[in-house]
């Protein structure tokens, strides 16, 4: 069980790293959001972004596709997953 907020907070600080295109910091902040709250959509949808922003592919569809399972409804994971299979792929970080 985690106190109310920390997951929320490990999702904002992830703007600041976005930002400052420090992906892998966003990454380990998103982690750390899913290890808090790992049937929330935000820390999967955030961190494929952040994986997306650095062209790790298959990173990236791999939590779209999460997104997906947890919400099959949501036409934008869907959307998104192929934008993400569509990027040349990267050795990741």
């Amino acid at each position: 069980m985690n106190e109310p907020g920390v997951a929320l907070f490990y999702n904002r600080r992830r703007l600041f790293y976005l930002e400052k295109n420090k992906y892998e910091f966003a990454v380990d902040d998103f982690n750390e959001a899913i290890r808090l709250e790992p049937g929330s959509i935000d820390g999967y949808w955030n961190r494929a972004q952040a994986h997306e922003n650095a062209s790790y592919r298959a990173r990236a569809i791999a939590d779209y596709s999460e997104v997906i399972r947890i919400d099959p409804k949501s036409l934008r994971a869907y959307a998104a997953r192929g934008s993400a299979a569509a990027l040349p792929q990267v050795a990741p970080y």
